[in-house]
């Protein structure tokens, strides 16, 4: 079984401190996402509860009222990436879940790999699934819109409207978890201002359900019209299509300017890829805002 993120001597970013069973007054808060690796569902999910231990529980029991009993239970666990600590997110211990997302994505390189072999969900039916579930409702929100982003982008580089969208990835409990989870944070910290910093281009090419198509994917790229982009020379899907509408959905402003103030916690999330010189990482800064409010 994977161990709970370790625990800094530093009684200010313990993770095993008091106060991180509890989150701070959002409204005062600005968290910047640092992309050093890129980003992706299960890499954000990771890198909050990381930094702020107490999404834990509310994300497990959020994703509790979504799973059906054939589908794996998700869990948090810690691993190295790029010779760093950080955490992971998945369904099985660290060290298997490394080797199962890496076969999921690693058609992100500069070499391609095929699609998993299944016909895909329709965009109606996940929908469906996230309505009828026992879920809070600010959550159900948040899941929702992500899905809803998802789906346009889909449809819009298919030309199809968005009742005709099946998705490929989210007919994967670990790729549906991820969407869950990542509403289940957004509604937690509601009130709290977003950043990040510039998306990684990445390169190569994936194979997919609808043929051999270049990265960034369409839809991908779809959702981060107006974003800052960079290339670091480092191939690869750096940017997964639930990663860009985690993006788009916290970030409509497209900020990407650090926040002013006190970092209160940090927190590293590691994607399942090993990339030559730099780590697969993608860290949260937790700030205490200095903004000053306009009336």
């Amino acid at each position: 079984m994977p161990q709970s993120p370790s625990s800094p001597k530093d009684p200010m970013s313990s993770r095993s401190s008091p106060d991180a069973a509890v989150l701070p007054p959002t409204a005062a808060l600005a968290i910047h996402l640092d992309l050093v690796g890129g980003i992706s569902g299960d890499m954000f999910v990771a890198a909050m509860v990381d930094a702020l231990p107490a999404l834990a529980r509310p994300v497990l029991s959020a994703l509790a009222a979504v799973r059906t009993g054939a589908e794996a239970l998700a869990e948090f666990g810690e691993t190295n990436n790029g010779g760093l600590r950080a955490c992971c997110f998945g369904t099985v211990p660290a060290a298997k879940s490394t080797a199962s997302r890496a076969a999921k994505r690693k058609g992100a390189s500069a070499a391609t790999v095929d699609a998993p072999g299944q016909h895909g969900t329709a965009y109606t039916q996940l929908r469906r699934r996230l309505a009828a579930a026992p879920l809070p409702e600010p959550t159900r929100a948040h899941a929702l819109a992500l899905l809803v982003l998802l789906a346009e982008a889909e449809a819009q580089v298919h030309g199809s409207s968005v009742d005709e969208v099946h998705f490929h990835e989210l007919a994967d409990w670990d790729s549906l978890m991820d969407v869950v989870a990542a509403g289940c944070i957004a509604a937690a910290l509601d009130g709290a201002a977003w950043s990040a910093s510039s998306v990684p281009l990445g390169g190569g090419s994936v194979r997919t359900a609808h043929g051999l198509l270049p990265v960034p994917a369409p839809a991908t790229s779809h959702l981060l019209t107006g974003y800052p982009w960079h290339d670091d020379g480092i191939a690869g899907e750096r940017v997964t299509p639930t990663g860009a509408a985690i993006l788009r959905h916290l970030m409509c402003d497209n900020r990407a300017i650090r926040p002013d103030g006190v970092l209160l916690r940090d927190g590293t999330g590691c994607g399942s890829r090993r990339f030559e010189g730099l780590p697969n990482i993608l860290r949260a800064w937790v700030v205490e805002s200095t903004r000053v409010e306009e009336h």
